[in-house]
């Protein structure tokens, strides 16, 4: 019986939230077609499409073209704020015509504004408060991640060969439940 009880406090709870949901879209309101905002009692979830690289904190490797799939940038600033975390995420892709390994070099040196940096041929592990280490076993077919900070805060470059040069991502992830 209590179980049951829970059960439908839960969906009434579940109800009362999404009746009081708003959720907004652009282009309207003079918003852009890549804007959305969802407020509930729950928590505030932003998606804009005008990151800049000031937002990731690192310059734009030189001669790199934004990412375009069709004829928008492939760019987003990520807000989610509730009573439990605040997440922020600021993530950007470009193409070169340089090879991985001068991109990563780059990035190793913008980054290290930061603290230390690691450099993996794979994927980085930010599963930890300390720096970031490489999975073991995650070799991603050339693909060169370079990383600092740590669980909840840090930045981060994955670059990977496309034809005769790269596409890389440039990102910032900030979470924090200090709540």
């Amino acid at each position: 019986m209590m179980r049951k009880a829970l059960l439908l406090a839960v969906a009434a709870l579940s109800a009362a939230s999404l009746a009081a949901c708003e959720i907004r879209v652009g282009p309207d309101e003079g918003r852009s077609p890549r804007e959305l905002d969802v407020d509930t009692p729950l928590g505030d979830l932003t998606v804009r499409g005008d990151a800049v690289p000031s937002d990731v904190g690192v310059a734009v490797y030189p001669g790199a073209r934004p990412l375009e799939d069709g004829h928008e940038t492939e760019r987003a600033n990520v807000y989610l704020s509730s009573p439990f975390v605040d997440l922020r995420v600021a993530a950007l892709k470009y193409l070169s015509d340089d090879q991985p390994d001068a991109i990563a070099e780059f990035y190793r040196k913008e980054l290290s504004a930061y603290g230390p940096v690691t450099l993996c041929r794979g994927d980085l592990d930010f599963d930890r408060d300390a720096a970031p280490r490489c999975k073991s076993g995650r070799g991603g077919r050339g693909q060169l991640q370079v990383g600092v900070g740590s669980k909840g805060n840090f930045r981060l470059a994955s670059v990977k060969p496309r034809g005769t040069g790269s596409e890389f991502a440039v990102v910032y992830v900030r979470a924090s439940n200090d709540r």
